[in-house]
């Protein structure tokens, strides 16, 4: 009875230690440390064939993923033909004693290990768990090992997939911190950036894109310019545009009038680069738009006070030709009585010297 309780003891135990982790190393830490207590086990060691390991690229060889006394971790990789494999080949667990011919096939760094026994237990086809005991071990004890360490197995088959999935994932994740890094910086831009697909629809839209339409994002995307704009041919001029550069491939500048939801009033000079995909089809245009409002009204403000001095000028002129026919006259008419003032002086003096 007492060995019941203290084989579901130690089986129970172990169970416990299974799984505890999701890194590779530290779920055969707490199992390996954990039976290595229980059976009184001299030394333990699990290895992984590299071709299941995601971080190793040499599947040749298997490598060394936990040991313990950690002092015996000699030798880091064994070859994949390595006697251990070949012999265990088609086995769920190989016992070898010292007194066998075999045993010192077995060994990696071992040589100086004194055991009863060495066993070694598959772990499917990625792998293996190595165990020296001091004592023999009885063969009931080995069943009941053996449905732990396949459940072990399945654990570490979940480790690899964790570790396989991480590193799947590591380059969209790196992709993901650059296309924030990208947003960040087109959202931070002093232009408005965009991009629209060959049927002129935004897809994507900077902040200074949405202010320069009065509206949201949701509002924005998808949707082109004659659902955005309140002025049908400024709509239609943005759309003549995209159709050039789709046309003859090549980027072009524009000068543009737009007038936003909100009714306020803008001027851009805008640049449209064509966008093509890796097999050089065209995929679209990126946008970038200046708004050059403050420099327009300027130019507006100054061409006002232009014409408005321009009459001026020219009203001058025709007051001074005024001036300048009237002096003409004056003179014209001073001269005429001036002369019939004489003529009249000699009529009443004809004698006069």
């Amino acid at each position: 009875m007492n060995t019941l309780a203290e084989n579901l003891s130690w089986m129970y135990e172990l169970s416990l230690s299974i799984g505890n982790s999701l890194d590779l190393t530290a779920n055969c830490e707490s199992f390996v440390q954990t039976l290595m207590s229980r059976k009184n086990l001299s030394c333990a060691s699990v290895w992984i064939k590299n071709a299941y390991l995601p971080d190793k690229t040499d599947d040749g060889w298997a490598s060394l993923i936990y040991t313990c006394p950690a002092a015996r971790a000699g030798e880091k990789q064994i070859s994949v033909n390595h006697p251990i494999f070949s012999l265990l080949k088609g086995k769920d667990v190989l016992l070898v004693s010292p007194e066998e011919d075999t045993y010192s096939q077995l060994l990696v760094s071992e040589e100086e290990m004194t055991a009863r026994e060495l066993i070694i237990f598959a772990l499917g086809d990625i792998g293996l768990l190595k165990l020296f005991s001091p004592a023999k071990i009885a063969e009931e004890t080995i069943k009941q090992l053996k449905t732990l360490i396949h459940k072990f197995y399945i654990s570490v088959e979940g480790c690899l997939a964790y570790q396989q999935t991480l590193k799947e994932l590591a380059p969209r994740k790196e992709a993901e911190k650059k296309l924030l890094l990208y947003k960040f910086m087109v959202d931070s831009a002093h232009d408005a950036i965009f991009f629209k697909d060959l049927q002129s629809r935004y897809r994507i839209a900077n902040q200074k894109t949405l202010d320069a339409f009065a509206l949201s994002e949701a509002e924005v995307i998808d949707k082109n310019d004659y659902e955005l704009m309140t002025e049908a041919e400024e709509a239609k001029k943005n759309v003549d545009d995209d159709q050039i550069v789709f046309k003859t491939g090549k980027s072009t500048e524009v000068s543009k009038h737009m007038t936003a939801a909100d009714g306020s009033e803008r001027w851009f000079q805008a640049i449209k680069v064509p966008q093509f995909d890796d097999k050089g089809r065209l995929m679209g245009i990126v946008g970038i738009a200046r708004d050059i409002t403050v420099q327009k009204l300027l130019e507006m403000e100054l061409m006002k006070h232009r014409d408005h001095l321009q009459e001026l000028v020219e009203e001058k002129t025709m007051e001074l030709k005024q001036a300048q026919a009237q002096l003409i006259q004056s003179e014209r008419l001073a001269a005429a009585v001036q002369i019939a003032s004489e003529a009249a002086h000699e009529v009443k003096n004809p004698l006069a010297v």
